[in-house]
């Protein structure tokens, strides 16, 4: 089963709260705030796949899934198992990782193929290949902004459409913390 939290796709990291003797919050670790998540449902998943990327949107779920040669994207029903539509992406160096939800279509990353695809979720047609700058690895969506991940300590933020040029990104190891415009 796949457990379902209802929780922003990505944790944005906050500053700590400071007790009134000035000591830092118990849920404050390395100056970071530290949030506690909670399994309030459980539902079942299509055990066909390994999930890369995971969308809910309007009474579905929509999923990338790797690996190398052999991802794609699944549709179904919360609460099912059944997969409603399947897209296989194509191509035997292409390994599938994140999706959010840009406007009205599925913005698709791969890992190290420098591109990204765009899809239609009520069919899962391709709609538009992408140029992609960098690795991709992880997606989310503030609904303003594509927010995209390499596996580094770097978070980028793209407009709609362009992910190949970053409008900011923020970086953060340890103590050191900056955004850059």
């Amino acid at each position: 089963c796949l457990s379902a939290l209802l929780l922003l796709p990505t944790l944005l990291l906050t500053a700590c709260e400071t007790e009134k003797d000035g000591a830092p919050a118990e849920s404050c670790v390395d100056g970071v705030q530290r949030y506690k998540a909670e399994v309030v449902a459980e539902y079942p998943h299509p055990q066909s796949v390994f999930t890369e990327g995971f969308v809910y949107r309007d009474g579905m779920v929509y999923e990338s899934f790797g690996p190398l040669g052999k991802g794609g994207i699944i549709s179904y029903r919360l609460g099912e198992d059944e997969i409603v539509r399947e897209a296989k992406i194509e191509g035997t160096d292409v390994f599938v990782e994140g999706m959010a939800v840009e406007g009205d279509r599925l913005v698709v990353l791969t890992e190290e193929s420098n591109i990204a695809y765009a899809y239609d979720p009520a069919t899962l047609k391709r709609l538009e290949t992408l140029k992609l700058g960098g690795i991709g690895w992880g997606l989310a969506t503030n609904g303003e902004e594509l927010i995209r991940s390499d596996g580094s300590d770097r978070i980028q933020f793209h407009g709609p459409g362009a992910l190949d040029q970053p409008k900011r990104s923020i970086i953060s190891q340890r103590e050191m913390k900056a955004d850059t415009h």
